[in-house]
């Protein structure tokens, strides 16, 4: 599945030191899957459960704080 961006997500600082087939069987034990999003969509909330590993394939991922007041100061991008 993950077959296009193999090469792309071997050069990650996360896996930099990881051989090619190292990093592929890490990934298959992970059962790794693509979601996509759309501009200015939620990938997660605070407090809420998660599971798993996110790597951002194309595209940027901002995080934000929402203030009591309902506005966001953006904390990294």
């Amino acid at each position: 599945m993950l077959e296009k961006w193999n090469i792309m997500i071997s050069k990650s600082k996360l896996f930099e030191d990881i051989s090619l087939q190292d990093m592929k069987t890490m990934l298959d034990c992970l059962s790794p899957k693509v979601v996509t999003r759309k501009k200015g969509e939620m990938v997660a909330r605070w407090g809420e459960s998660m599971a798993g590993l996110g790597i951002v394939l194309e595209g940027s991922v901002s995080v934000q704080k929402e203030k009591a007041d309902g506005s966001r100061v953006i904390l990294h991008i």
